[in-house]
């Protein structure tokens, strides 16, 4: 009898909104977080919080794009007390100093009961279809990491658990108990679970790092016929190798072109000689990198000449490669007296027939490189020049992109503290 009553009630108020012919939207409470409890009490329902701030460009979509969606305020207005509050201001941050664990950027949505226990999580823009999903998810305790971590922290670590529950924490944003996540399945994943398991296999596909292990190269000796047991695509399985291998080859690049004194010869050594005797798309531009890399890192400027020279004409640098070309001539260049090398080293700089230009998509900091090497060439009047525009060119830079840098510096002071929580 209960459930007949909740469902007609349902249907008037469905039936109440669709009769007024205009668009409809989600019903947000505008009372206090107490006055919201005693509501969720009263009709025993979920509470649908939520988090936003004034300046979020994804809330603002929401607002607009989805809450006031016909299919989407129906569902929500019928199954949740909704209610809103911005992060920033009032009580919304003492809401966001209490669930802040569960609010790793906005907009955050949340499923809480009337005891305040957060039992669901999501974030970010959503178009109407895949937020009435979200939520629905919510609403039956489908895919909700929540519930899930408290089963990941009663000890449950099987191998098609763990693939959801990774799943759940990343579509949630959810980065500090994704890394103790991952760092236990690093340390107990073995090749026999990948080879017997297709969750253990996704798993290692998705956050396995490092190819210089036994696991990693026994598994490139079994790739092709793990490819067939688990019909994955041959070419997206292997662009996904070239782009783990790719990350750790600009480690090293990262490593080699900031000079770092502890740099790793063995490990590059090794990763030379998996380049070499490896067979994937793209693995002979990575090897090229590496070898030029090493001509950089050792100085040795009649290989690098010759290997850079290689790499042009066999199309294994292109524009991708720009940035580092950039760095590797300007640590080749401050290394050097020799006049001839620094006039083959200007003509590597990939926006060279652009300096003069001052065109838009020149890079101050190759302008300084360029400089730099005029200087060295005795031209100290050109070098000063070109010294000047890339001044310029950096401080019109950061003009253009101030709002985005902020963004960044944001994101990197967030990150900071939540490393000492």
């Amino acid at each position: 009898m209960i459930l007949k009553k909740i469902l007609l009630i349902n249907f008037l108020t469905i039936t109440a909104l669709c009769a007024t012919g205009q668009d409809r939207q989600i019903l947000f409470q505008e009372k206090s977080w107490v006055e919201i409890l005693d509501l969720a009490k009263q009709k025993k329902q979920y509470i649908f919080l939520d988090c936003y701030t004034s300046w979020c460009g994804p809330c603002k979509g929401m607002a607009t794009n989805v809450f006031t969606n016909n299919k989407v305020a129906d569902f929500m207005n019928v199954n949740f007390i909704c209610t809103h509050f911005d992060m920033e201001k009032g009580e919304g941050k003492n809401l966001h100093v209490k669930y802040k664990s569960f609010i790793p950027g906005f907009p955050t949505y949340l499923i809480i009961d009337s005891t305040e226990k957060v039992l669901y999580q999501s974030a970010g823009y959503m178009d109407p279809d895949k937020f009435i999903r979200s939520m629905s998810d919510g609403l039956s305790g489908n895919d909700s990491w929540v519930i899930m971590k408290e089963r990941y922290n009663n000890n449950e670590r099987n191998w098609d658990f763990l693939w959801v529950y990774t799943q759940a924490l990343e579509k949630a944003y959810q980065k500090n108990d994704i890394n103790i996540v991952v760092k236990y399945i690093l340390e107990n994943l073995t090749i026999e679970d990948v080879s017997n398991n297709e969750s253990a296999y996704n798993l290692f596909k998705t956050y396995w790092k490092d190819t210089q292990t036994e696991l990693f190269r026994t598994y490139m000796s079994q790739r092709f016929s793990l490819y067939r047991k688990y019909q994955k695509e041959r070419f997206l399985e292997d662009h996904n190798i070239y782009k783990l291998y790719k990350r750790q080859v600009d480690d090293f690049v990262k490593a080699c072109t900031e000079d770092t004194i502890n740099y790793d010869f063995d490990a590059e050594h090794a990763m030379i000689n998996d380049l070499k005797r490896e067979s994937f798309g793209e693995r002979e531009r990575l090897y090229a990198i590496m070898r030029i890399n090493h001509a950089v890192k050792v100085r040795d400027f009649k290989t690098f000449f010759y290997l850079v020279d290689a790499g042009f004409d066999f199309e294994m640098l292109d524009s991708g490669c720009s940035a580092m070309i950039i760095d590797w001539v300007a640590l080749m260049a401050e290394n050097t007296k020799d006049k001839k090398a620094l006039r083959k080293l200007i003509f590597y700089l990939p926006n060279l027939d652009k300096i003069s230009q001052n065109h838009d998509l020149m890079r101050y900091r190759e302008t300084r490189v360029y400089a730099s090497i005029l200087e060295k060439l005795g031209k100290k009047n050109e070098a000063m020049k070109y010294y000047k525009q890339a001044d310029e060119e950096e401080a019109a830079f950061k003009e253009k992109y101030k709002d985005i840098l902020k963004l960044f510096k944001k994101d990197s002071n967030k990150e900071e503290e939540q490393k000492t929580d």
